[in-house]
């Protein structure tokens, strides 16, 4: 059976998580808390904005829209915040028809313009340094790199606030 794009279902969400692990998981590990609301959470959802590609009853990639509604009508924009493969199912061509679904659909919202992770429900702004085929990859299907992103990272493994913050919360 041929590789097939559809919506996003609320069943697809184990897998989708699976799919995340399998991708990203090592780098930039992700709770359910942070990733449910990015596909379907936000406000502005609306069903078909988050896209999965299926082969053999497996959902082997994903690509995740927004649709910026407060930016001006005279340039409404959508995001592409995530595109996503099962390294197993790469250079097939299944991320090239996810962000071409990706365009579609953000054209048929009202999209002028695309950005990449640029909404509010981003996962990072751009794509990461530390993801240079990602960059490759969005080069080659038309993207321009416009902007410098900088990814801060902090460890709060051992991090204790002073007691007068931590006093001052409890009261707030």
């Amino acid at each position: 059976m041929p590789m097939r794009l559809r919506p996003f279902l609320w069943t697809d969400y184990p897998a989708v998580r699976s799919l995340w692990d399998a991708c990203l998981g090592a780098t930039y590990p992700v709770t359910d808390r942070v990733l449910m609301p990015r596909l379907s959470a936000r406000t502005d959802f609306e069903p078909g904005d988050v896209i999965v590609a299926v082969e053999r009853g497996a959902i082997v990639g994903l690509a995740v829209t927004e649709f910026d509604t407060a930016f001006p009508a005279s340039q409404p924009a959508g995001s592409l915040n995530a595109v996503l493969v099962d390294p197993a199912f790469r250079r097939r061509g299944i991320g090239r028809q996810l962000v071409e679904a990706a365009f579609r659909r953000l054209s048929e919202r009202g999209a002028v313009a695309v950005t990449l992770s640029y909404g509010a429900w981003r996962f990072w702004s751009g794509v990461p340094d530390n993801c240079a085929d990602a960059a490759e990859f969005f080069a080659r299907c038309g993207f321009v790199d416009g902007n410098e992103v900088i990814d801060l990272c902090a460890d709060l493994s051992a991090f204790a606030p002073k007691e007068e913050y931590a006093r001052g919360l409890a009261e707030a």
